[in-house]
């Protein structure tokens, strides 16, 4: 499935990489810092999202625990919330490790150096 970016983009010769699993495609294109950090942003939300229902499948099962007549069966159904909270957490790990690596932080230096570009460049 690998290819090239389209649709007459500046990028049109750079490869498109075989996707990853948990990868979301998007087209390859040069951005601006703003626009990066806009999808970086946008992001990191939906991984705070992703972190946050792990958690709540956590507690839930830890509450299973709390239970003072627990017996197999509940003990069975805290082990099955365990394990399923131990994979969000686990794809949200991954998840943002693509997102720093598909959208790195943009370093202030970067951001400086755009600033004074735009400052530099004819304004039409």
């Amino acid at each position: 499935m690998a290819g090239h970016a389209g649709f007459g983009s500046p990028a049109a010769s750079i490869p498109i990489k075989e996707p990853r699993e948990n990868q979301v495609l998007v087209m390859i294109h040069y951005s601006t810092s703003d626009e990066i950090k806009a999808c970086r942003a946008f992001a990191l939300e939906r991984n705070h999202q992703m972190f946050e229902e792990a958690q709540a499948l956590s507690r839930s099962a830890w509450a299973l625990l709390e239970v003072t007549d627990m017996d197999v069966e509940l003990f069975d159904r805290y082990q099955a919330m365990r394990r399923k909270a131990d994979l969000k957490f686990e794809e949200a790990i991954e998840h943002l490790r693509l997102l720093n690596e598909d959208f790195p932080p943009v370093s202030i230096s970067t951001q400086k150096a755009h600033r004074l570009l735009q400052q530099t460049e004819p304004r039409a």
